[in-house]
């Protein structure tokens, strides 16, 4: 089950910067990998309480792409833990005033059946890799 949600952000991936091209399908088709009730986090674009689903993802790349002039996200790395995914990459843009800026990014992808059930985006590959391999704390009351 694992190699298909690498599958799947891989290909999350690719839509996504078809989207930031303009290509409508490509959106319809990055909103069908996400589950009804997604909920996505992000540095980048910050999204109202209580958006899931659908609405989240329209809504987000709606941000996005009124924030940026030109917009890519480059992968540059996944890895499976079971029935999450970190992808770390980048986040290519030009600002409206034609500022260029390449900005690491880190993003965990979790799943359930075979769709996305949360991302998070975060603000550095050390911060996402921290949160893919933190333990549990069990705590002891006394």
């Amino acid at each position: 089950m694992a190699v298909r949600h690498v599958n799947v952000v891989e290909r999350v991936f690719g839509l996504s910067n078809r989207c930031a091209a303009g290509d409508p399908d490509a959106l319809a088709e990055l909103v069908g990998a996400y589950h009804q009730d997604a909920l996505l986090e992000s540095h980048l674009a910050a999204m109202p309480a209580g958006e899931r689903g659908e609405v989240a993802v329209r809504s987000y790349f709606r941000r996005v792409s009124a924030y940026y002039r030109e917009w890519q996200c480059v992968l540059d790395y996944v890895q499976d833990y079971g029935d999450r995914v970190l992808a770390l990459g980048a986040l290519r843009a030009v600002e409206p005033g034609g500022a260029e800026h390449e900005d690491a990014v880190g993003w965990i992808f979790s799943f359930r059946d075979d769709k996305i059930e949360a991302v998070k985006a975060y603000p550095s590959y050390g911060d996402a890799l921290r949160a893919a391999t933190a333990r549990p704390s069990h705590v002891k009351t006394p």
